[in-house]
């Protein structure tokens, strides 16, 4: 395979996004927790109570926002949601790290700026992990390969296969389903059958 040939899938201008923000994001993310962990511990004169702190700042607030998080990516593009959530969490551990090489940071400063990434992250995770399909009276977002959609790290939880927020068109839906020994429960949210 030529350089060019493997390369060519970062010409197309939304996965390059995608990727690059990925990347961005993961790399990012793997080196501030390692740089905030000493930071604290030289803030605070190794006080292990300190960071445990900040880590439960950060943790609390995505837990807590997860679901809310969930239907923040169901309604909203995909592609902003990550854009945008990507920034604010650079903003926030850059601004985190110019306290601590400045000289400026306190222990509660920290504590603020980790809680708004942990909110962040709540709907930046819900976006970045579920699968989508649009095909006009049928919006679908998988959290198990379904479909198109296939993560072989997603492929079953036990004897549940599919796990899908199904938005459908009002006077549409699905035919008989050729499916053999299963059990297909659906819950409406809104509108009516």
């Amino acid at each position: 395979m030529k350089w060019s040939e493997a390369f060519a899938p970062l010409r197309e201008r939304n996965f390059a996004w995608f990727y690059w923000s990925r990347f961005v994001n993961i790399a990012g993310g793997m080196m501030a927790g390692v740089a905030l962990t000493f930071a604290v511990l030289c803030i605070t004169d190794n006080s292990a109570t300190a960071l445990g702190k900040v880590l439960a700042a950060r943790t609390i607030p995505m837990v807590v926002f997860l679901l809310f998080g969930g239907v923040i990516a169901d309604r909203l593009p995909r592609m902003a949601i990550i854009q945008v959530s990507n920034v604010l969490a650079a903003l926030s551990q850059g601004a985190v790290a110019w306290l601590v090489i400045s000289g400026h940071a306190e222990l509660w400063m920290i504590i603020g700026l980790e809680a708004f990434n942990g909110t962040v992250s709540s709907v930046s995770f819900p976006a970045s992990t579920r699968g989508t399909k649009d095909i006009g009276w049928l919006k679908s977002n998988f959290f198990f390969s379904f479909s198109d959609y296939s993560d072989p790290g997603k492929s079953a939880f036990g004897t549940l296969v599919a796990f899908n927020d199904d938005f459908l068109q009002q006077g549409k839906g699905f035919g008989i389903h050729p499916h053999v020994n299963m059990e297909i429960i659906s819950i409406m949210l809104q509108g009516r059958m």
